[in-house]
């Protein structure tokens, strides 16, 4: 598949600790002398810890000529629009603030959020749906001119 626009963003604030803390399990487990159950707590935590960072290590955009497609880590959680159902009059960019958090989101105002960071996102809104998408993208102004590229095709 052709991209118009492609965008990984490392998600820093989960890798360093998640890293971190599966370093010290891991060794925990080897130079523990504890009884099964506690080894076996410890493979239980390593094995979640390990999930949680491969599924949401990084956050790739990606627009083609035909989709847009927000994806986490491997690509097991994933949103993918139809770039045909893209409103272009209702582009804008908005800043999002610092306790929204990372990750994929919704609020109860109807915005869905997909973050690595706070910061500035671009803000769309599909044409038949009143629900508003925000993305955070290192470079909101050659995302928007990808899509609007893709819905011109």
């Amino acid at each position: 598949m052709q991209y118009i626009y492609q965008e990984k963003q490392i998600v820093w604030w989960l890798v360093v600790p998640f890293s971190i803390i599966l370093f010290f399990l891991i060794l925990a487990l080897f130079i523990s002398t504890t009884s099964e159950s506690a080894k076996l707590g410890f493979i239980v935590s390593i094995v979640i810890m390990a999930l949680i960072l491969i599924n949401f290590y990084q956050l790739k955009i990606s627009v083609s000529q035909q989709y847009l497609k927000v994806a986490f880590g491997q690509g097991l959680f994933k949103k993918t629009f139809d770039v045909k159902n893209i409103n272009p009059d209702r582009f804008n960019i908005v800043k999002l603030p610092w306790y929204y958090g990372l990750g994929w989101k919704y609020d109860f105002s109807g915005h869905m959020f997909f973050s690595t960071r706070p910061g500035s996102a671009l803000s769309f809104q599909l044409k038949d749906s009143p629900m508003q998408y925000r993305i955070v993208a290192n470079d909101n102004a050659a995302l928007k001119a990808a899509i609007l590229k893709a819905i011109h095709f």
